[in-house]
């Protein structure tokens, strides 16, 4: 009886030894990812621009709002009036989901976790 006793007593502190160990490789895992996601920040920049655009209010209603590109947007006046054109970091068109938006958000979030200076502005 002593000996199965002993047996798993052996093996559950054999198994805790590996969980200790598990838990050592995430922290260390943890740490590595963090460092990478600052380096990305940093390559990114410090301060990025998104717009998204919102659907028309009315249906049909001329848009006078574009996305060109997956960063340029231009704005033309509805009777025709000169058109500009304005570059941000990323645009995102009027069919944009909350989604496609939270993809570019989310490697901000262990950041903020972190304690780092976040802001943004919807």
């Amino acid at each position: 009886v002593t000996t199965d006793r002993e047996r798993a007593l052996r093996q559950l502190l054999e198994k805790d030894a590996q969980i200790e160990e598990l838990q050592e490789e995430k922290k260390g895992l943890a740490r590595e990812v963090r460092q990478l996601q600052n380096i990305v920040q940093e390559l990114r920049g410090s301060i990025r621009v998104f717009c998204r655009l919102r659907p028309p209010l009315l249906e049909g209603a001329p848009l006078c709002l574009r996305a060109e590109t997956g960063q340029q947007l231009a704005i033309r006046k509805p009777n025709g009036g000169r058109r500009q054109e304005f570059v941000f970091d990323r645009v995102y068109a009027e069919n944009a989901s909350q989604q496609d938006l939270f993809e570019e958000i989310d490697p901000l979030l262990p950041e903020i976790l972190d304690g780092m200076h976040v802001c943004i502005f919807a």
